[in-house]
């Protein structure tokens, strides 16, 4: 047959590989790290060699969740960029690297798929044409550029994602309505979940932390409208 050249992307921690067929032998493969190279700023080392190991696991982690998008698990099969893993781990990738690049590529994506999804921001970026959405994972829209923000004292990241902002928060008002529509949105039911028994504030605490961003980038902004629209809706979330 002719020759050809297959480049496969696997995550594995052991591969098994039969030779039978080929005339080949284990010195013929090499295994590779594959991530986006993003600059090293930070590094720890203790006395303790199992937090030593601990904190390896961390960079290796991010290392190989880092491949163009940032994922959430490199086991699994999917390598989707799941927004509500990205947003709660962008302070422990700024601690350790230059990740001011990577992630605005990211939240530029986000912002691409928001603008032909109504305002919504889908479950994953790139959404691969799934359009769901829902608070928190959502919620990464305000989130991310104010935490990278708060970590490179840049203040483009916020001017490039403030209309995505208000476009989240208009959409998650057209959603709500008068009956409070938003409480019936599906959420994952996981370490995220807003399905907390008492119900009232502790069930809305994701929504509140998003509005509650979104009140301070308002202001920020200097936009008294927007600041009041936010005072409307923390209002009431506090209410339900």
């Amino acid at each position: 047959g002719r020759n050809c050249s297959i480049i496969i992307w696997q995550i594995f921690l052991l591969a098994s590989i039969t030779l039978e067929r080929f005339n080949l032998k284990i010195s013929d493969f090499t295994g590779l790290a594959y991530y986006s190279d993003i600059p090293l700023t930070g590094r720890l080392e203790t006395g303790d060699a199992m937090l030593n190991h601990l904190l390896s696991n961390i960079s290796w982690g991010q290392e190989g969740n880092f491949i163009d998008v940032p994922t959430d698990c490199p086991q699994r099969d999917e390598r989707m960029g799941w927004t509500a893993d990205t947003q709660v781990f962008v302070p422990t990738a700024s601690y350790l690297t230059d990740s001011y690049a990577f992630y605005r590529k990211y939240l530029y994506d986000m912002r691409m798929e928001q603008s032909h999804n109504e305002g919504a921001v889908p479950h994953v970026i790139p959404s691969f044409g799934r359009r769901e959405s829902c608070s928190v994972w959502g919620d990464a829209v305000c989130i991310m550029p104010w935490s990278l923000y708060l970590f490179y004292g840049d203040q483009q990241i916020l001017e490039e994602s403030y209309e995505s902002m208000k476009d989240w928060v208009a959409y998650i008002g057209r959603v709500d309505g008068e009956n409070h529509g938003w409480r019936d949105i599906f959420r994952f039911g996981d370490w995220l979940a807003l399905d907390h028994p008492a119900g009232g504030k502790d069930q809305t605490a994701g929504d509140m932390r998003g509005m509650t961003l979104r009140q301070v980038m308002a202001r920020y902004g200097d936009n008294a409208e927007m600041a009041s629209r936010f005072d409307r809706l923390d209002e009431m979330l506090g209410r339900l």
